[in-house]
């Protein structure tokens, strides 16, 4: 294993040798983070949208294509941004989706062309966890039939 130097700016980090290709396990507080060269497995990925109709049609649509297993749509919530040079606010609707790294973008691109706005927001968190039953119904309901 590797160790900083002491007194370095990364004296808090250890990095042990690549898990796959191109990765790189780094310990940030005693807890390890997985760099580079891998694709989660399961991820929440999560747009919003300007009105319910939106919301429920782009939900609706990834779910029917299986590029989601499911997705929940909420709101409205009240939004605060910066846009066009300014700080704004409005309400838009919340749509969640749980979906594999396999079919991430497919559902990214589904998202952009359905979406309303010119640039909406299509972010992705990695799921570290999750009951076994669970996943590998996640797994099953976003294969793509043959």
């Amino acid at each position: 294993m590797d160790t900083p130097a002491k007194g370095s700016d990364a004296a808090h980090l250890t990095t042990t040798k690549p898990v796959e290709p191109l990765g790189l396990t780094v310990y940030v507080a005693g807890l390890p983070a997985v760099y580079g060269g891998g694709m989660a497995d399961h991820l929440i990925v999560m747009t919003t949208t300007p009105d319910r109709e939106s919301a429920d049609r782009i939900a609706s649509s990834a779910v029917a294509r299986r590029l989601a297993a499911t997705a929940q749509v909420r709101g409205p919530v009240a939004s605060y941004f910066w846009h066009l040079g300014e700080a704004g606010q409005g309400e838009e609707w919340v749509v969640t989706f749980k979906t594999t790294g396999a079919r991430y973008d497919d559902l990214e691109t589904h998202i952009r062309a359905e979406h309303p706005w010119d640039k909406p927001e299509v972010t992705g968190i990695e799921l570290s966890r999750g009951s076994a039953d669970y996943l590998r119904w996640l797994d099953t309901a976003t294969t793509p039939e043959n």
